[in-house]
């Protein structure tokens, strides 16, 4: 396919505007900015069975930011805040003053970076929760909850990926 695709459907936010290359939504006190690289246009096709955004291309940076209410304050001061913050994309690598983060970096070749600090992506687990803890590129899930247990292993072959569960 000669372009990207980012899955956004408008019909299920309260409120969503467009802005200086941003689409901003807010879903109650929940909000997500969503910029793409590259001029985007909304779907008519139900790409991924929802509505979404197409940058022609095979190349492309979205951006997205979250916030909330209870941290940034009320929706259309967060709109002014991200709309109004400088982003820099060049080649497969963008730089973002991020409203309350910093300046945001990260290229297919560069680290990603805030405030020139590089922020591992590797070092920690896949998963850290309850219900499964989960060593990065481990390929093995062990899952539980109450007296259900499940062992997921993956491993690829000559054919993908194999799965072997007990």
């Amino acid at each position: 396919m000669p372009y990207t695709v980012a899955a956004f459907p408008r019909q299920r936010f309260d409120t969503v505007i467009e802005d200086r290359g941003w689409i901003l939504a807010r879903k109650e006190n929940g909000y997500i900015a969503l910029r793409s690289q590259h001029s985007t246009v909304w779907t008519h096709d139900f790409v991924f069975d929802t509505e979404g955004l197409i940058a022609q291309g095979r190349q492309n940076i979205y951006l997205c930011q979250l916030g909330r209410q209870a941290i940034d304050g009320d929706f259309d001061g967060w709109c002014q805040r991200i709309t109004s913050s400088s982003v820099l994309f060049k080649h497969l690598a963008v730089t973002y003053d991020a409203p309350r983060l910093g300046e945001i970096h990260f290229g297919w070749e560069q680290p990603l970076t805030r405030d020139r600090h590089e922020i591992p992506l590797r070092s920690y687990p896949r998963f850290d929760n309850p219900y499964c803890q989960t060593a990065y590129n481990s390929g093995v899930y062990d899952i539980s909850f109450e007296n259900e247990h499940l062992h997921l292993t993956f491993q690829e072959t000559d054919h993908g990926l194999s799965t072997q569960s007990l």
